[in-house]
């Protein structure tokens, strides 16, 4: 029997059984636009923990002093004029920044914080979450700025405002406590709240002069604490740390994933949260399709056993109920892939997930005030190809059954 006229049989039950291929069709398209739902929620937080993490000053990569990491004071700097910076000149890379970053307290005249002072040169930090906050007052714009700025949140906890001086407290780079009063400059407002209550931010210079005791400003204007890079492809970031090593031995090189571990973890969770729903989605999928592929075959035991009287091969049988099951499936994967992405990309995620009102528990786990899901082409394609494939699987035990049905049964039904 001709391919096509096994189609056009395969067709024609499509519509003749309606209402049970419209519900099937419907399992379908409802399973994949949960599965394509929830893989986008999970790989925006994927990519909210690794932009959380790359925009907090760490980079894709960083240089640092060998011991600053266990005793995180400018004592432990390293000097930048001792670097050849011609080494970047031939990576890809969006920015790199150079910064003074030290423990510290600061206190108003009501209050007192702990937190973490900073030291810029603000045409480097388009790299960090610097580049996306908005400020009340005056924003750090060079390097030798002598006030600060403070978050949001760290401004309401200290009940201080613009204009009003604070005191920095912090180590020297000769062990000495140094102790300065400044102006705040500007209150800036950062897309988490984790941001603003941790960070003091001033220009680099000022805090080379106020840290740093050396009696050259020349040196003096080369220390630094950290070095932060962002690539243009981080899949690039193991050559440009193995570069880095080899030509700054003496330093100490990381990934953002190293330093920040717990995100990294995060994220690897979230990566594997991804496959888990594919099973759960995937194997309830493949049940609901056998069981109604199977009861559809039982519904047509008459039509199956004359079909065979009528002189239809039993491996025709079986191509027909393949092909049956297969145009549904492909029927419902389009409709399930099509009413996903509209559903998805234009409806429900065109401008973000508002987080605001779940901030602080939201941040616990790395997902910013706006949660952006993201749904890659490749998502779409492999989701399709799994389900055609389940469409396959699950239509072979179907056909069996239909295989086996002689004129004989279908007299006795």
């Amino acid at each position: 029997m001709p391919f096509k006229l096994i189609f056009q049989l395969s067709l024609g039950n499509l519509v003749r059984y309606r209402r049970r291929n419209f519900f099937l069709l419907a399992s379908i398209a409802v399973s994949l636009i949960g599965i394509i739902f929830s893989s986008a929620l999970i790989r925006g937080w994927e990519q909210d923990l690794e932009r959380g993490s790359v925009e907090d000053f760490s980079g894709h990569v960083k240089m640092l002093h060998p011991r600053f990491l266990d005793d995180p004071t400018t004592e432990h700097h390293f000097n930048l004029l001792d670097l050849d910076a011609s080494i970047f000149e031939n990576l890809e890379l969006v920015g790199w920044a150079k910064r003074i970053r030290v423990p510290g307290v600061v206190s108003s005249e009501r209050k007192t914080r702990g937190v973490q002072i900073v030291g810029i040169v603000p045409s480097l930090e388009s790299i960090s979450f610097l580049a996306s906050i908005s400020v009340d007052g005056k924003n750090i714009e060079k390097e030798e700025e002598e006030g600060v700025l403070i978050g949001k949140e760290l401004a309401e906890q200290l009940e201080t405002g613009v204009g009003r001086r604070i005191v920095l407290m912090t180590q020297g780079s000769d062990g000495q406590t140094r102790e300065t009063g400044v102006k705040v400059l500007g209150i800036y407002d950062a897309e988490g709240t984790g941001y603003e209550k941790t960070y003091v931010i001033t220009g680099l210079k000022f805090l080379q002069d106020f840290l740093v005791n050396s009696p050259d400003s020349e040196k003096r204007a080369g220390v630094v604490t950290e070095l932060s890079i962002l690539l243009e492809d981080e899949t690039k970031k193991v050559i440009l740390q193995d570069l880095l090593q080899e030509n700054f031995p003496g330093l100490y090189v990381a990934d953002w994933q190293t330093l920040d571990p717990e995100k990294a973890r995060m994220a690897e969770i979230a990566e594997l949260s991804i496959v888990i729903f594919l099973i759960f989605f995937f194997v309830g999928l493949i049940f609901g399709l056998i069981n109604t592929l199977i009861a559809s075959v039982i519904e047509r035991i008459r039509e199956l056993g004359l079909l065979r009287a009528l002189g239809m091969a039993r491996s025709v049988v079986l191509l027909q109920v393949v092909c049956e099951s297969l145009l549904i499936v492909s029927v419902g994967t389009v409709l399930g892939l099509s009413a996903g992405w509209i559903i998805c990309e234009l409806v429900i995620f065109a401008g973000g997930i508002d987080m605001t009102a779940y901030a602080e528990g939201a941040e616990a786990f790395g997902i910013n005030a706006t949660l952006n899901p993201i749904v890659v082409g490749s998502d779409y394609l492999s989701f399709g190809l799994l389900t055609l494939l389940l469409g396959i699987l699950a239509s072979y035990f179907p056909a069996r059954r239909a295989m086996k049905i002689s004129p004989l049964m279908a007299i006795n039904r």
